[in-house]
């Protein structure tokens, strides 16, 4: 009887030991799925930021939008049919930023990046291009136009609210 007992107390000591063991893999496992999508993230907005960098030229194209003179749609448009740098400079920034929306909508890439990097160039980019947009929209129809920029400048602005510590 004492050999029956001990057998059970050693099966369940046996099965406790591997659900212990099975439980710190799983947390384990766990973690470095989300080191992985961490490091995924990091990756992909380094990439993003490198492809904006390369696509701006750089510093230049942040005196190319303080430099530049416009506060309505239709100013906004005269620069754009009349000045290529300035014309360029839009496109990369929107593209970036409707991109860069897209992935912080979604879930992708936590906002907070965002402000880590770029929440100065984010603020004074909406600053600017705020009442442009909602005017190009009225004009050409397009609720939508420029909606993943303002959704991204937005939730920057929202965090850096919620961070003062943050701001510039």
């Amino acid at each position: 009887m004492v050999e029956a007992s001990l057998v059970n107390t050693v099966q369940t000591v046996g099965i406790l030991v591997g659900i212990t063991i099975a439980l710190w893999q799983l947390r384990d496992i766990k973690q470095t799925r989300e080191t992985e999508l961490e490091t995924r993230q990091a990756q992909l907005f380094m990439q993003w930021y490198h492809k904006f960098a390369d696509a701006t030229e750089g510093i230049q194209t942040i005196d190319v939008l303080r430099n530049a003179k416009f506060e309505t749609a239709e100013e906004w448009l005269i620069l754009m049919e009349t000045d290529e740098l300035f014309q360029r400079t839009i496109m990369a920034y929107g593209m970036f930023y409707e991109g860069l929306g897209v992935i912080v909508k979604e879930g992708l890439l936590n906002v907070r990046w965002v402000v880590l990097m770029w929440s100065g160039p984010t603020t004074r980019f909406w600053s600017l291009m705020e009442p442009v947009i909602e005017d190009l929209r009225e004009l050409y129809e397009y609720p939508r136009m420029y909606s993943e920029t303002e959704y991204v400048c937005k939730e920057v602005i929202k965090y850096l609210d919620e961070h003062p510590e943050l701001k510039d």
